[in-house]
């Protein structure tokens, strides 16, 4: 191929390939194009149109005939991947453009018949080349596309995105420009309405099942088939514009509901998009509003006309699927969906009126009328959702249960939209809340909490709060209810469905009723309470007399000795006449046990003082009526289980030989009732003592003189509380009963004190019967047992009668007490939800109760530790569990020798530890000297302890490992039984981990009480010490936090033995240096460390850094500094090695030291510069190497955030020590490493880098510290440099500055300044770079920083600085035209920061500046706006671009921003005293406490002017919170202001609009100013 001409031949050659046998006709092109030697200059061109043709023939003749697609030019990535070459690269300078050549083609050769084809091949690999391809030739070809080219196009997109299988970006990205010029094409075609007929018959249904998919952004991570979203949004933004143009608005709904309705296969696809659909047909009708009602008058009258439509549409939307559309069981809880989406848009557009749609009591069963449709649909639906309440079954399915759910929100919905839609129905809707089984209550929680917390409001709003509860008391004893619960669950409580509702109950009865309804309301409660009591008495009495009869018969029955089979059947028939009043008792009692809850929470919030005479309870008021209705009830209940026991065991006596099979049978036949009989009375007992107690706490008083109980009252109460039989929620409630009258009662008589010991006595012999450790309790009397009555006992004396018991307990009561709290584990309870599955899962809103919470919270609570009795007790009992480790001692200071002790018992050990854990949660405050002196001792004792145990079960191990080698080469036979014997010698892990976390518990208590104790004993610290260096035998890896605790003591210990006036501590210190050394600390390799080479090394780094902190050189003994002299000598002839072999070597990163040896070289010369030693000076610093290696990539691949942070600590440690040092070069290298190892903003890394670098910055001299400020600068004025990190270096550096460098501050300050507002790569730089440098500005000018220069961060601010600070801010505050995907709130609260500092701090600058100050603030304020929703995108851009590009349209500032811009407007008004260095007379007058008010006061209106502007912009908004978070800024501008600058500013720069606004904002002004009257 040697010319154009050839090239053009072979391509137009018939025959492909052009001769046989040949390359291809691609493969020619593609040669031709990749030969550099082929230079033609349009050979581009020719490529190009020869590879374009190909793919239009073949798709016209593929739309003409159908042929295998697999085998076309279309489907081959060779052609694409041409073309794409070809139009992505620059064609030369003397050929014609791309674009010059391709137009012609282009209206040769339609694009859209091969955009058809490729969608239609569902061939991926030709996704990415055609999709780079596209890019080019799309949007030229698009603008000569039809229509309905596009609408063919649409149309094959829709089939691809339905079928939508595997995550194709490029293939999304096909679809969605093909969608997105449909779109635009749309909206400038002449003929819509054809186009809407087409998509109705078309397109309709494959675009429902497109924009119904579950998009990418609402799946699980791992469903790879779902649609992009942004693809499926532009789907459906493409089809709602064409159903709802204006041409399509004014045909009628028949033909869209018609649509929608004509396949019955729309079910699935519809019903998830129809409410988003009515949502963008209202827009649309309100859009188009003036065209589509022209008779309208007026804004109103439009908006009324939108609003009838919208109800229609609602009407037609519920016609269609209640009526269209096939409702299945299966998708019943899809329909429920749409339900609450179609009320939630009736609510949301407020589209229905009360006065629209009189008679909305009305029979649902009426015909409907054709202009209530709509409004006839809230009436079905809400007849259809209390229909699904009523029928509810306890046994529903998992899909039956959410339908109960959305049927709930359905009537919440419909109450917000209108109560009146609900509230003529309100009994039946509470009463079927209420009947809902407890087992659906943990999935209907939520729905049930909102519904009824939107009733409450209604009430509380009008005020009939005591319509409410008559209401819900009514519903709770109604006999459709009974029949429910007699039907759903044979078990009885007083714990129901809507119990989480009565807290709110209460507050609003406390702060809503009136005093004339408080009146009426009591006497009523208390005879729904009578009522639902007799009512249940009423049956009891009829079962009882039954029972005499049924007894007759039975025995008559049973006389028949000739037939056994005729007792039999008797035994039946009697069975099922008792069987009849057992569904009856059960619901009734249950009914009581709601009622009187519901009472008692009623009761106990009304004014105590409405039935209250002179200060007394009246002797009929409701109080004591309450008491006595109460207290008739517990005795009728409690007596008849009383007589009832008597008779059963008089039967028992009289019953002889000769009738023992007959009154076997009898028994047989009544076993069937006596335990529902009793289990109803002790449900009722229950819920009356409930009753007596929640109404006994309003009045603080007892309910007359039948709450008085005597003996024999509270005996028969104990006797019961005793019974086994009795049910658990009656035995709580008798504790709580007899608790109460204790503490009311009391006195010092000794009869008194007799019943109170016999109260306590019994309550805590039940605690410690029935209290089991492992025990869990939900709160609620549903899920109380025998197995956690203890628990729910235990929670009782706790939380609320612990005084009590601290007042009245014997010693013996408050040890049972004490020692039920020490059996209780404080491990985490694991999966203790998961024992609650088969209990009825109720009030889960409730925290699970346990003995740890219980434990815990008591230990917490200060009012516990102040209860002396109990105190007293409690550490009595602890010494007593801990006396066994006075037995364990320390060895002998310096001694070898184990403790002459007993090996001691891992019982012991374990009882100990399990009492110090508990102790780590009790304030050391509270213990007495001698309790935490022999405390200490004992935690000691058991460190000692479970050491010797464990060096104990090592020698077992080596000894028997030993015993396995000899008896292997002897028996070979035996060696598996010696297997078995060493396995069970071993250590498991189990139980290493269960030996750290004893002796972790004894070393954290002695870590805690170190601040309290006398560590003044010389030998015990040295022993202390030296059993701690020892290795912990058997454990082969211990945890962190033992490591670390243990380095506390021994740093503890240590320091104590320095600060001692002992003259033989400096002997005990030198000991401790050479155990210490004995241990040849970092001499051993990484690899061959123990526990001991890791701890003695951690803890001399420990007292490295505390000597040199604390301590001086001549503060110490000369023995002392001596063994330090010889400690510093051993670490140098240790570590020295490691750092001659890295500098010597070669090979840097086989050398590379490891992070712990360059962490101990940087504290040995520490610890050498303290000891006045001078440092060995080195030809090339260890430091400076370890850092040129890691910045020219010399270092190993992985380096630690450890690594890096010992290497800058280094480099710092050298700049100190090391002579000879080019301390310039050396603080260059110091800001190189740290601008690329600087870590993440916010990381743990950065963190510790900061602290190494304030530290060292304190202790620079000024000319270090000037030299490191301008290599930062230089750094920051550099593009190609990490700016973030060098600014935040910097600004750790200023925070920390040496004294005497306010000049070079300054210096090094407006420097920074001047870089930020002068380069466009800063102030247009990314946010994260923006945030930087204003928190860097913020801090500079703040007085909340600094330690040495604190009181001179504001002096340092000079008026040059200002005019670049002001700048820097309007350039930031600036509008662009690009912006960040989310918002940064950091960058505007610095601005807000450094602004409200210079009014606060630098008013003398400030004032000068001020028309500056009013621009920010005028930026600032048009910053509170936000875009208005469903806006055009020219709108869109329009406001967008006023926006700072920090500051995303879809993240606007919300109410916390515009309090923050208050707080700053306010300031302004706040008198301070400038911050400056001159104290001359000259300036007094600038050092006296003034404001900006008044010099600000021109310029304020302005200020107010943006906030107009800014509310009265058509294309934005502000929210109501936005403008009430505001208005304390602006009543302070409206201050300064004045109504003379007020006019003026309304005459000149206002519009009527703007003057509405100000006049609206001046009047909230006037409310609140003050005036000076009162």
């Amino acid at each position: 191929m040697h010319s154009v001409h050839a090239l053009v031949r072979l391509l137009k050659s018939p025959t492909d390939p052009p001769s046989s046998p040949g390359p291809s006709k691609i493969d020619i092109a593609r040669s031709a194009w990749s030969d550099p030697s082929f230079c033609a200059a349009n050979k581009g061109e020719i490529i190009g149109e020869w590879v374009f043709a190909q793919l239009g023939h073949v798709g016209k003749a593929k739309k003409d005939k159908d042929s295998n697609s697999a085998s076309t030019p279309i489907a081959d990535t060779e052609y694409w991947t041409l073309l794409r070459d070809v139009l992505t690269t620059s064609p030369p300078a003397a050929t014609r453009s791309i674009k010059t050549w391709l137009l012609p083609l282009l209206s040769r050769t339609p694009l859209n018949n091969i955009v058809i084809n490729l969608l239609t091949l569902h061939s991926s690999q030709v996704h990415a080349p055609a999709r780079a391809a596209l890019a080019v030739l799309w949007p030229l070809a698009e603008k000569k596309m039809g229509v309905d080219a596009l609408g063919e196009c649409l149309g094959v997109a829709l089939g691809v995105c339905i079928e939508w299988k595997h995550k194709d970006d490029d293939l999304a990205w096909i679809c969605s420009a093909v969608v997105s010029s449909y779109k635009n094409a749309l909206a400038n075609a002449g003929n819509k309405k054809k186009l809407y007929t087409s998509f109705l018959t078309t397109h309709l249904p494959t675009w429902l099942r497109a924009v119904s998919v579950p998009a990418s952004s609402h799946c699980l991570p791992h469903i790879s088939c779902a649609l992009p979203k942004d693809l499926q949004d532009t789907l459906y933004a493409a089809g709602t514009d064409t159903l709802f143009s204006l041409e399509a608005l004014k045909q009628p709904l028949d033909t869209l509901f018609d649509a929608f309705s004509s396949s019955p296969s729309l079910n699935s696809s519809l019903l998830p998009v129809l409410p988003k659909l009515l949502v963008s047909l209202l827009s649309a009708t309100h859009k188009y509003r003036s065209a589509l009602f022209p008779t309208s008058t007026g804004v109103l009258g439009g908006r009324e006309e939108v609003r009838k439509r919208g109800m229609e549409m609602v009407g037609r939307c519920w016609a269609l699927v209640w009526g269209g559309l096939s409702v299945e069981k299966e998708g019943e809880v899809e329909v429920w969906r749409f339900v609450v989406g179609l009320l939630e848009i009736v609510e949301r557009e407020r589209l229905f009126v009360v006065n629209s749609f009189p008679g909305m009591d009305v029979a649902v069963s009426i015909a409907k009328g054709g202009e209530g449709e709509g409004e006839w649909a809230l009436i079905e639906a809400r007849e259809k959702a209390i229909g699904v309440l009523e029928a509810v079954d306890p046994s529903v399915g998992d899909d039956r249960v959410e339908v109960v759910a959305l049927s709930i929100q359905v009537l919440d919905v419909l109450i917000r939209i209108e109560y009146d839609l609900v509230g003529g129905v309100l009994g039946r809707v509470l009463t079927a809340l209420v009947d809902i089984p407890l087992m659906l209550f943990h999935f209907t929680k939520d729905p049930t909490s909102a519904l009824l917390t939107h009733l409450l409001e209604y009430h509380t709003k009008t005020r009939t709060v005591h319509t409410y509860t008559s209401a819900l008391l009514g519903a709770a004893s109604s006999p459709s209810s009974v029949a429910s619960f007699a039907s759903s669950s044979s078990s009885t409580t007083n714990t129901f469905t809507i119990v989480s509702h009565l807290p709110t109950l209460s507050r609003a009865l406390r702060a809503f009723l009136t005093p004339t309804q408080s009146t009426t309301l009591g006497p009523a409660v208390l005879k729904a309470v009578d009522g639902a009591w007799a009512a249940y008495i009423l049956v009891s009495d009829k079962d009882a007399s039954k029972d005499g009869e049924r007894g007759i018969k039975r025995r008559k029955l049973a006389d028949d000795d000739h037939s056994v089979d005729m007792g039999a059947r008797g035994s039946a028939v009697v069975g099922e006449e008792g069987m009849e009043t057992k569904a009856s008792m059960l619901a009734l009692a249950r009914a009581f046990s709601y009622t009187g809850r519901i009472a008692g929470t009623i009761l106990s919030n009304l004014p105590a003082n409405t039935y209250v005479k002179e200060g007394e309870l009246a002797l009929g008021s409701v109080w004591s009526d309450a008491g006595k209705l109460g207290w008739s009830v517990v005795w009728r209940c409690l007596r008849e289980e009383s007589l009832k026991g008597v008779e059963q065991d008089k039967a028992k006596e009289k019953d002889s030989k000769k009738k023992k099979r007959k009154r076997a049978d009898e028994t047989t036949s009544s076993s069937t009732l006596a335990p529902t009989h009793t289990r109803t009375n002790d449900t009722v007992a229950s819920a009356a003592l409930r009753f007596l107690y929640d109404v006994r706490a309003r009045v603080s008083s007892p309910l007359g003189d039948c709450d008085r109980l005597g003996d024999a009252d509270l005996e028969t109460l104990m006797r019961v509380a005793r019974g086994e039989e009795t049910k658990p929620v009656l035995v709580l409630e008798i504790i709580r009963t007899l608790l109460w009258h204790i503490w009311h009662t009391h006195t010092h008589e000794p009869k008194r004190q007799t019943q109170s010991q016999s109260i306590l006595t019994t309550t805590l012999t039940i605690l410690t019967v029935h209290f089991s450790p492992d025990s869990h309790w939900t709160g609620v009397s549903a899920s109380l047992t025998r197995d956690n009555l203890g628990l729910a006992v235990f929670y009782l004396l706790m939380d609320r009668w612990i005084d009590v018991v601290d007042a009245l307990a014997s010693t013996e009561n408050l040890e049972k007490l004490v020692s039920v709290m020490m059996t209780i584990p404080l491990d985490a309870v694991k999966n203790t939800a998961q024992h609650c599955h088969d209990e009825i899962h109720v009030q889960q809103d409730h925290a699970i109760v346990t003995p740890r919470s219980i434990l815990l919270d008591a230990l917490r609570n200060a009012q516990f530790w102040e209860l002396h009795n109990v105190r007293a007790t409690f550490l009595s009992s602890i010494l007593t569990l801990t006396t066994p480790l006075s037995s364990y001692t320390l060895p002998a200071a310096a001694s070898d020798s184990p403790p002459s002790t007993v090996m001691p018992l891992h019982t012991e050990l374990s009882r100990a530890s399990d009492v110090y854990r508990i102790l780590l949660h009790v304030p050391p405050e509270y213990f007495t000297r001698p309790v935490r002196a022999e405390l200490v001792k004992r935690a000691v004792g058991g460190n000692v302890g479970i050491c010797a145990v464990l060096k104990e079960k090592q020698n077992k191990g080596n000894s028997k490992e030993s015993e396995k080698s000899r008896s292997k080469t002897r028996r070979k036979l035996h060696i598996e039984n010696m297997d078995d014997t060493v396995t069970g010698a071993d250590i498991s892990a189990e139980e290493q981990d269960s030996w750290t976390r004893r002796i972790m518990f004894f070393r954290v208590f002695l870590q805690r009480m170190g601040q309290f104790t006398n560590t003044s004993d010389r030998g015990t610290s040295q022993a202390f010490i030296e059993h701690l260096l020892n290795p912990l035998s058997g454990l082969s890896s211990p945890s962190e936090a033992l490591k670390n605790v243990t380095l506390d003591l021994i740093e503890l210990h240590f320091m104590a033995l320095l600060r001692s006036q002992d003259p033989e501590a400096a002997t005990s210190v030198e000991r401790v240096i050479a155990t210490i050394m004995a241990t040849r600390p970092f001499s051993q390799p990484d690899s061959q460390e123990t526990w001991t080479h890791i701890l003695v090394q951690s803890s001399v780094l420990r007292l490295i850094e505390r000597l040199r902190d604390d301590f001086t050189l001549a503060s110490l003994p000369d023995e002392v500094t001596r063994g330090l002299r010889t400690l510093r000598e051993a670490l140098v002839s240790a570590l020295l090695p490691h750092v001659n072999n890295f500098a010597d070597s070669d090979a840097i990163a086989e050398a590379f030291p490891s992070s712990g040896h360059i962490n101990a070289w940087s504290h040995v010369l520490s610890f050498t510069r303290w000891l006045g030693i001078k440092a060995e000076p080195a030809a090339v610093p260890f430091g400076w190497k370890l850092a040129t290696a890691m910045l020219r990539g010399g270092a190993p691949a992985r380096l630690d955030a450890e690594m890096r942070t010992s290497v800058f600590a280094l480099l710092f440690e050298e700049l100190r020590c090391t002579p000879g040092l080019s301390h310039s070069t050396h603080l260059d290298l110091i800001a190189a490493f740290y601008s690329v190892n600087g870590g993440g903003r916010g990381t743990e890394m950065q963190h510790v880098l900061d602290a190494h670098a304030a530290q060292a910055s304190k202790q620079l001299s000024i000319e270090d510290f000037s030299h490191l400020l301008d290599t930062l600068a230089e750094g920051i004025e550099l593009q190609t440099c990490q700016r973030e990190p060098l600014i935040h270096l910097s600004m750790v550096l200023l925070h920390d500055a040496p004294r005497g460098t306010l000049k070079v501050v300054q210096n090094f300050a407006t420097r920074c300044f001047n870089s930020f507002a002068g380069q466009a790569e800063m102030y247009e730089g990314s946010s994260q770079l923006k945030a930087q440098y204003l928190e860097f500005i913020a801090k500079h000018c703040s007085d909340r920083v600094g330690v040495a220069i604190k009181r001179h961060k504001p002096a340092a601010i000079r008026s040059v600085d200002l005019g670049s600070i002001w700048s820097l801010l309007n350039k930031i505050l600036s509008g662009s035209s690009e912006h960040d995907r989310a918002t940064s709130f950091p960058i505007f609260y610095h601005i807000v920061n450094i602004i409200g500092a210079l009014v606060r701090l630098r008013r003398d600058l400030v004032a000068h500046t001020l028309p500056h100050l009013s621009l920010v603030l005028r930026q600032l304020m048009m910053l509170t706006r936000s875009i208005r929703p469903q806006l055009g995108a020219k709108q869109s851009k329009l406001v967008t671009d006023t926006f700072p590009s920090w500051i995303s349209s879809s993240q606007p500032l919300a109410a916390d921003e515009s309090r923050a811009l208050a707080r700053l407007l306010t300031a302004l008004t706040t008198k301070t005293v400038p911050r400056t260095h001159t104290h001359t007379p000259t300036s007094t007058e600038s050092r006296k406490s003034e404001s900006l008010a008044k010099p600000f006061a021109k310029h304020a209106g302005y200020v107010l002017v943006a906030y107009t502007d800014a509310l009265n912009d058509p294309l934005c908004v502000m929210t109501t919170e936005m403008r009430r978070e505001l208005e304390p800024g602006l009543f302070a501008l409206c201050e300064m202001v004045g109504e003379h600058s007020r006019d003026a500013v309304m005459v000149s720069a206002l519009d009527s609009g703007g003057k509405t606004i100000m006049k609206t904002l001046w009047k909230e002004y006037e409310k609140q100013r003050y005036v000076g009257k009162g």
